[in-house]
């Protein structure tokens, strides 16, 4: 934020817009609002500056709009990193609609589902709660099996099967997967 005291200070002095620019680093637009207020308030001296307290030269530039609060409801951390943690595990946005429902207090607002999503990363980057592997694209194959056994239901016979899903990853930068769905494993 400008410095508002020292821009009407310099304008007290006589100096140009240019020389409170290349001083100050301040946008012209600036010095023209310090300069109205210089008018409107009718301070002619550096004494009626300096005896001006911070509350009331802040006022003097205040357009009447109520500051949006800055106060957010805290994300409990510790919840959202134990959720994550198990076998079930739901996915960021899940929590943060569980985030939404905690109530807010005065002027507290939720964070948006972006920034809920980098605070959560920040917090598992400092706990060191991963640790990124490198790949060699091409190089080998990752597979697993996937979740809990499905049911298949012939259509003709109306025979059901379980299922289970296999899944084979080859590491590449942008991460190409294939899904393939085994035979009966009853």
């Amino acid at each position: 934020m400008a410095d508002y005291r020292k821009i009407m200070l310099l304008l007290l002095q006589g100096r140009s817009y240019r020389q409170v620019q290349t001083l100050l680093n301040c946008s012209h637009r600036t010095i023209s609002k310090a300069r109205q207020v210089l008018e409107q308030q009718e301070f002619t001296t550096p004494q009626q500056l300096k005896g001006l307290s911070d509350e009331a030269l802040e006022q003097c530039f205040t357009d009447g709009r109520k500051a949006v609060s800055t106060s957010f409801v805290p994300i409990d951390i510790d919840a959202v990193i134990k959720a994550r943690i198990g076998r079930k595990k739901p996915p960021l946005k899940v929590l943060w609609a569980r985030y939404l429902r905690t109530k807010t207090t005065g002027s507290q607002r939720h964070y948006q589902y972006e920034r809920f999503c980098q605070l959560v990363a920040e917090q598992v980057q400092q706990r060191n709660l991963t640790s990124p592997i490198a790949h060699e694209p091409g190089h080998t194959m990752q597979v697993d099996w996937a979740g809990t056994k499905m049911q298949v239901v012939d259509p003709i016979t109306c025979r059901t099967a379980k299922v289970s899903i296999f899944v084979a990853t080859l590491p590449l930068p942008n991460s190409l997967k294939w899904y393939f769905c085994s035979d009966d494993l009853v």
